[in-house]
């Protein structure tokens, strides 16, 4: 069996900061989203608008 080519050797080293940015802008919208739970007059002015729409 040959060995495999040097760009195989570490996968993870060139790609792993544009994966560690990703997961945590995620986590930071997920936290904001969240947070709008605590502001109950929020939700119902985003509720209010959301049912004017239609």
């Amino acid at each position: 069996m040959s060995p495999a080519p040097a760009s195989h050797a570490h996968p993870r080293s060139g790609g792993a900061w544009p994966r560690r940015a990703a997961w945590g802008v995620a986590i930071a919208l997920l936290l904001a989203t969240f947070s709008f739970y605590t502001h109950p007059d929020f939700m119902l002015d985003m509720a209010n608008q959301l049912w004017a729409c239609f």
